[in-house]
């Protein structure tokens, strides 16, 4: 199956460092590996929209929430939200 990408990529400033988001599987990868706890109500609405079938700029809007739920930096040159 073809990964939906998102309109701009996505620097994302996390606990290992920066890494560039581009896809919804990226990102749903990135929400799996690199998150602490993984049970927030933000990373499941973000893990749910990445993971499925629904536009890529959903999955983005929530894939943000629960990177500023935690505290992590998007870079705003490169991201809009």
């Amino acid at each position: 199956m073809d990964t939906k990408s998102f309109r701009t990529p996505m620097v994302i400033y996390g606990p290992r460092g920066f890494l560039l988001i581009s896809t919804m599987d990226q990102a749903s990868d990135f929400l799996f590996d690199n998150w602490p706890g993984n049970d927030s109500k933000a990373w499941t609405d973000a893990m749910t929209s990445c993971a499925s079938d629904g536009s890529a700029d959903d999955a983005r809007v929530a894939f943000l929430a629960a990177i500023a739920g935690a505290g992590m930096r998007v870079d705003p040159i490169v991201s809009f939200y």
